[in-house]
């Protein structure tokens, strides 16, 4: 696994404006544990087109903050739950759901220990 926060990355995204990479990565990270308890809720109750909407605005704003790994994750499972509907609720759901939140809790967790304290 490697970082969950690219920092490099999250300059280039915003033309090399620290204020402006800071202040993205810091909203889009306070949002993480409530997208987390809707994905779980929306993932445990199989309500699909929920989890796609949560994936869709997750995957959305992952595209603008540097953290490569849980944009990758997002995307893998909302193209699945996009073109894989009828059989959604598979073993191939629950893979990929399972590797987002893992990237979801890794990118809370880089934050707390690398950037939380700057």
């Amino acid at each position: 696994m490697g970082a969950a926060i690219d920092w490099k990355l999250c300059l280039e995204l915003v033309n090399n404006k620290e204020d402006v990479a800071r202040e993205l990565l810091e909203m889009f990270v306070s949002e993480l544990p409530e997208t987390n308890n809707k994905l779980h809720e929306a993932y445990s109750n199989k309500n699909l087109a929920d989890l796609e909407d949560i994936v869709h605005k997750l995957h959305g704003g992952s595209c603008y903050c540097g953290v490569p790994q849980l944009k990758t994750a997002a995307a893998e499972l909302e193209k699945f739950l996009k073109t894989k509907w009828p059989e959604a609720n598979s073993p191939d759901l629950a893979k990929r759901y399972t590797q987002l939140v893992a990237e979801i809790n890794h990118v809370m967790e880089s934050y707390e220990q690398e950037f939380a304290q700057l």
